[in-house]
């Protein structure tokens, strides 16, 4: 194992080569949000960078991941010119932006640009098959709330005015027996997400910070998330969040979490994008545990790897 502090300092001559390569650049220079300096932010370096890795080491596969704030009117020209260097280079490419909640069996909005991009050396014959997943039905949010974790029922000044207007919205959109909504409490009101029954994107910033709030009825009830929230709603088990406790505070692990991608969206990726790269064989495949997910029993999403909950009785989040 070789770990690059810096890829934008990396030597991609000498490094190491593989068969798959895949890239989560930072995305503020992408985002809607922010300040949107686009390539006049130096974090973009880092997407430059591994665009350079895949031309110049050939990888047979590579992901890019990003905002789909990458293809809007400002930054089109850029991805446009990523695609065709690619293409020059030899390689097949697909796009699709693709969101927690329709791809990955997760009620969390996170809409994400995938540039997957394939070598076409002549000796894949499943290339053609298909790339990305079809969209899936998704569990209720309820599935995947923690009630048995101490909470932080602390609202800063700012924050219990996000929730009170969360409240007020939430009453004239959905009526008073409107169920779980989700408020980005933590925003400034230009950027303040109300959702009903699915949690707005969970950034490295709220990862760190409680996530959201909870708004349970029209009065009331109401709470922030927790560790174990945030990390189901990222398709990590309970157990392993647990285990990271132990040597990791919740607010690292947290940040850890918001930054990273959805466990269950490339899961169902990668079984699509390996088998059409021929990097497996049709027997090898992964099954698409998540197309059925909603059926299955218990807590999510630990039902679907088969965790066994008994340690909760001593986990130290109990």
């Amino acid at each position: 194992e070789i770990v690059f502090g810096d890829i934008t300092a990396r030597n991609n001559e000498t490094a190491p080569s593989c068969n798959v390569y895949i890239s989560g650049a930072p995305c503020p220079p992408f985002s809607n949000a922010g300040l949107r300096k686009s390539l006049g932010d130096s974090r973009s370096c880092v997407l430059l960078s591994s665009v350079d890795y895949v031309l110049t080491r050939k990888p047979k596969l590579a992901i890019f991941e990003n905002v789909s704030g990458l293809v809007n009117a400002k930054n089109k020209p850029i991805f446009n010119a990523i695609v065709k260097v690619l293409k020059t280079a030899g390689y097949k490419c697909q796009a699709q932006i693709m969101n927690n909640c329709t791809h990955g069996a997760i009620p969390r909005n996170r809409p994400r640009l995938y540039l997957v991009a394939m070598l076409e050396d002549g000796e894949n014959p499943n290339k053609e098959l298909p790339w990305f997943p079809d969209a899936v039905d998704c569990p209720t949010l309820q599935r995947f709330l923690v009630n048995n974790v101490k909470q932080n029922a602390r609202l800063c000044k700012s924050a219990a005015k996000n929730v009170t207007e969360a409240r007020r919205i939430a009453k004239k959109k959905w009526g008073k027996d409107h169920g779980l909504v989700v408020v980005d409490a933590q925003a400034s009101a230009k950027f303040r997400a109300i959702m009903h029954g699915k949690v707005p994107c969970l950034t490295k910033a709220r990862g760190g910070s409680n996530g959201h709030y909870i708004i349970f009825k029209y009065q009331g009830d109401g709470r922030w998330m927790n560790l174990q929230e945030i990390g189901g709603l990222q398709g990590w088990p309970k157990l392993h969040l647990d285990y990271l406790q132990q040597s990791h505070s919740a607010c690292v692990i947290g940040k850890t979490l918001g930054d990273g991608f959805c466990l269950t969206l490339w899961q169902r990726l990668f079984a699509k994008v390996l088998l059409a790269a021929n990097l497996i064989k049709k027997k090898d495949q992964p099954p698409d545990i998540w197309v059925d997910c909603h059926k299955a029993h218990g807590h999510l999403p630990d039902a679907m790897y088969g965790a066994d909950t008994k340690h909760e009785k001593f986990a130290l989040w109990h």
